[in-house]
């Protein structure tokens, strides 16, 4: 008699049809574009201040 190892009794984590490759690399260039954004608009942001800075002295 021969058992299922123990990867397919537990469950093993296999890839699903949601999960794949190409959905995986979206998602991560959705999040370092979202994270990019931030960064340049904080980035102008500071800069601008530092232009108005001297006026306001």
């Amino acid at each position: 008699m021969r058992t299922a190892s123990p990867a397919k009794r537990a469950g093993a984590s296999q890839p699903e049809a949601a999960a794949t490759d190409p959905d995986r690399m979206a998602a991560w260039r959705l999040a370092i574009s979202l994270s990019l954004g931030s960064a340049i608009a904080l980035g102008l942001a500071r800069f601008s201040y530092a232009l108005l800075l001297p006026p306001m002295k």
